[in-house]
């Protein structure tokens, strides 16, 4: 390659492929973290209706027991490890749709007439 041509007569510097090739490193990063990005934001309460009942389900619960949402929350992982029947379920378990309320709604529905102790309750 002679010294005086350049990328316009169809030979590239050394220099100029590496950059291009840094270039295409940066914009597959990039493209890598926006998906990422949005794959989170597609799984979060903000977009997904699951997630967002789940929430609301939550939360309406901690209102209707009248106690902080934190506070339900680690009751429920208290009911969950006493019982690990109910923390495999579906719907009132620690993955089911009812999220950290599921818990609580389980030992209203059922737990309380099988004779199941709510945290901080009197059996």
């Amino acid at each position: 390659m002679q010294a005086g041509k350049s990328a316009k007569n169809g030979d590239a510097s050394p220099a100029s492929l590496g950059r291009g090739r840094s270039r295409a490193w940066a914009w597959l990063v990039y493209g890598l973290c926006l998906a990422v990005f949005f794959f989170h934001v597609w799984q979060s309460e903000i977009l997904s209706p699951v997630q967002r009942e789940s929430m609301l389900f939550v939360t309406q619960t901690a209102k209707q027991v009248g106690i902080p949402m934190r506070a339900l929350c680690d009751s429920a992982e208290l009911y969950w490890n006493q019982y690990p029947d109910v923390a495999k379920d579906d719907f009132f378990g620690r993955s089911g749709q009812a999220g950290c309320g599921g818990a609580y709604e389980h030992w209203t529905r059922h737990g309380r007439q099988e004779g199941r102790v709510w945290p901080g309750s009197a059996p």
